[in-house]
């Protein structure tokens, strides 16, 4: 009892072992999944914003260059206070704060600006300015403890005014003096998506940790539910099958024997081993245990699916022939007897060989009411066959 109560709790312990095992790996999917999708959502909604920068951004330059171009340096007012402004508006700071920058970018040893840029920068420049024609490109980079979403756009001349600015800001000869369609560098918007990602990762734990509980709320209770109909089947063949052979028990015979259709053709055969007392009297219980369960199996052996055996006594049986003439279930009782008479049961070094008496009744468009009239008349029959010298079969044709 306590080694199979441990062996219960061992399996059981492994069985939750494996609930927890399925939900982590779903729950590491889910977080996975979410986090994937949500990054790549981040990007790309931050992709699409540089794009809205580049537009705007241009719109400013060429909006001041325009201005510019209207008005001579002595008519414009204060023209370096507004270009200063102008300058500014491009950056797009004074518009979004911190969370986007744009800046120019020049190539090395002819810089737009004179800017500090990183590893990363340096190298996605170098492959624009030898790359024909110049790409777009984006990265993410970590500075601290922000993450940064980086584009990088192709810088090209194409205002005069434009042009003639950064001329004159660094001072150019006229040999070397930036033209019209020139690759100036690149412009370079960035976006700090930190507290995206931080709310992404929030967003993500949170959900894959509501998952794994569901998941395994869901496989225990499934479980529990399966167990309950193993149960209740296990519940329903104990009331219906004898344990010992696996044939139908008494209740489970008459029950079906109620629910036969309103006329029927058939035979009852009701089979006793003989002797048998004498056996368990001999050999023991258990050799008599041997010996019910070696009958059953010959009876099981020699019937069709439309037909079936109860166990109904120690060691009597009741068989049901659907639709069976009266020769056909002695030919079938007499492969049952002959089976029965011809096997051999070894207990220790001892052999013991045993026979069967059968008693057949055969029906003809019968009431199904009768049926109990009908055990009875091969009951009868039995018993005549074992006062006749058992191991033999005594049947009576239908009127």
């Amino acid at each position: 009892m306590i080694d199979s109560l441990k062996k219960h709790l061992c399996s059981r312990e492994r069985y939750l072992l494996t609930i927890i095992a399925v939900a982590a790996v779903v729950s590491m999917y889910t977080y996975e999944s979410l986090w994937s999708r949500g990054e790549t959502k981040i990007v790309e909604d931050s992709a699409h914003d540089s794009r809205l920068v580049l537009g705007l951004t241009a719109g400013f330059v060429q909006a001041y260059s325009e201005f510019e171009a209207e008005f001579t340096s002595e008519l414009m007012p204060n023209s370096a206070r507004y270009r200063a402004h102008a300058m500014n508006l491009s950056d797009l700071s004074s518009a979004l704060g911190d969370a986007m920058t744009s800046d120019v970018y020049g190539f090395s040893g002819k810089s737009v600006y004179e800017k500090n840029t990183s590893d990363t920068l340096k190298r996605k420049m170098r492959a624009m300015e030898n790359t024909s024609p110049p790409t777009a490109s984006t990265f993410v980079t970590q500075n601290g403890d922000q993450t940064v979403h980086s584009t990088v756009w192709p810088y090209y001349a194409k205002d005069q005014g434009c042009v003639n600015c950064h001329n004159s800001l660094l001072s150019r000869s006229s040999d070397f003096e930036w033209q019209l369609g020139d690759l100036m560098g690149a412009q370079v918007i960035e976006r700090n998506i930190t507290d995206q990602l931080e709310a992404l990762e929030r967003q993500s734990l949170g959900v894959s940790v509501l998952v794994f509980f569901i998941v395994i709320t869901v496989l225990y209770s499934a479980s529990i539910l399966m167990r309950q109909v193993t149960l209740t089947k296990e519940l329903q063949k104990l009331a219906t099958v004898d344990t010992l052979t696996g044939c139908l028990n008494r209740r489970e015979a008459q029950s079906r024997a109620n629910n036969f259709d309103e006329s029927v053709s058939g035979a009852v055969l009701m089979l006793d081993i003989d002797h048998f007392k004498n056996i368990n009297d001999t050999f023991g219980h258990s050799a008599g245990d041997r010996i019910i369960k070696d009958t059953s199996d010959n009876v099981k052996a020699a019937l069709r699916k439309s037909d079936w055996v109860a166990r109904v006594g120690g060691e009597e049986f009741l068989v049901w022939l659907a639709g069976v003439s009266y020769e056909d279930a002695i030919t079938i009782a007499e492969r049952i007897r002959s089976q029965c008479a011809s096997s051999r049961t070894t207990f220790g070094t001892r052999t013991v060989a045993y026979t069967v008496s059968i008693g057949v009744h055969a029906v003809t468009n019968a009431k199904p009411s009768n049926f109990d009239e009908w055990v009875y008349a091969a009951d009868t029959r039995l018993y005549q066959a074992k006062g006749a010298g058992r191991n033999r079969i005594i049947g009576l044709q239908p009127v």
